[in-house]
């Protein structure tokens, strides 16, 4: 139980800049896509990040490995 809260503790950061940076974004994507007034074309630097999955793979294992030490 204490190594898997220390794992919590380690992985609580990475988490929360991970969601803010994936809410910052479908903002604007959204708000992009519903505006009725301009065509929409995705942001070349989301066009990017899908490319190379680079957003599944920080999205699936964080910003940085965290591990257990035995």
């Amino acid at each position: 139980i204490k190594n898997l809260a220390s794992v919590q503790r380690k992985r609580e950061w990475p988490i929360r800049i991970i969601q803010t940076l994936q809410y910052l974004a479908e903002k604007k994507l959204i708000s992009r896509a519903l505006d009725p007034q301009k065509p929409f074309k995705m942001p070349f630097s989301l066009r990017l990040l899908f490319l190379k999955d680079f957003a599944a793979r920080v999205t699936g294992f964080g910003l940085w490995p965290v591990h257990v030490k035995a």
